[in-house]
């Protein structure tokens, strides 16, 4: 059984097939999607599974972007909470 730093490490490796980046989206959504957390933990969480927070402004659209070194982005939806926090609506590449 692969973890999700697997799958990204097969996409940074050149695997582009659609069923790759689709357990990726589901394994991250099963563990943000709705979820409230702060900035900070949502980059750290990434960065753990290989993926860089890069240089978007998040505050602009409320959509973080994260990239792994192939320079594929996936994207971060999220609404403000209480206490700075944020609630994930949406992860897609």
């Amino acid at each position: 059984m692969y973890t999700l730093s697997d799958y990204i490490t097969m996409i940074e490796e050149g695997n582009n097939t659609v069923i790759l980046f689709n357990r990726v989206i589901d394994l991250i959504q099963r563990d943000l999607l709705y979820k409230t957390t702060s900035i900070n933990n949502l980059i750290n969480y990434m960065e753990n599974i290989g993926l860089y927070v890069t240089l978007h402004d998040y505050t602009k659209d409320n959509t973080m972007q994260f990239a792994c070194h192939s320079c594929k982005y996936l994207y971060v939806e999220y609404e403000a909470a209480n206490n700075g926090k944020i609630k994930i609506i949406d992860v897609r590449f």
